[in-house]
């Protein structure tokens, strides 16, 4: 009985056999590259150190669910290449996301000249 449950996580069936989702109308583009590639989440976890939270939430496009900043451009390529896509496809989307997350465009940063500047009035007092 247990080794159905180890063996339905893991994807096989009872005789070792591999199960293979077909792409279906609802699968996610991205889930469809991997399925067409032969490879579950489990393998591109076990390649690539990502977590499987991770991976679903790149192929669903909830980036939101990803670490910030270097981690999850970082994420996104290497999922990408394991599955033999593009990168900057969904890299694009990533960026596009990010923008509208924050709501308005960014602000320049200020100089920090400012700060000297502030040095020079209070020392010359």
């Amino acid at each position: 009985m247990a080794e159905a449950g180890i063996a339905r996580r893991a994807g096989t069936h009872m005789g070792g056999a591999s199960r293979r989702r077909q792409p279906s109308g609802k699968a996610t583009w991205l889930e469809q590259q991997r399925l067409r590639a032969g490879l579950s989440l489990e393998a591109i976890a076990d390649r690539t150190k990502i977590s499987i939270r991770f991976l679903r939430a790149i192929e669903a496009g909830d980036f939101e669910q990803l670490p910030a900043g270097i981690f999850a451009t970082s994420y996104i390529r290497q999922y990408a290449e394991a599955i033999g896509t593009d990168p900057e496809k969904i890299l694009t989307r990533y960026r596009a996301w990010c923008g509208a997350a924050e709501g308005a465009p960014q602000q320049p940063q200020r100089s920090r000249r400012w700060w000297f500047r502030a040095l020079e009035l209070l020392g010359s007092r």
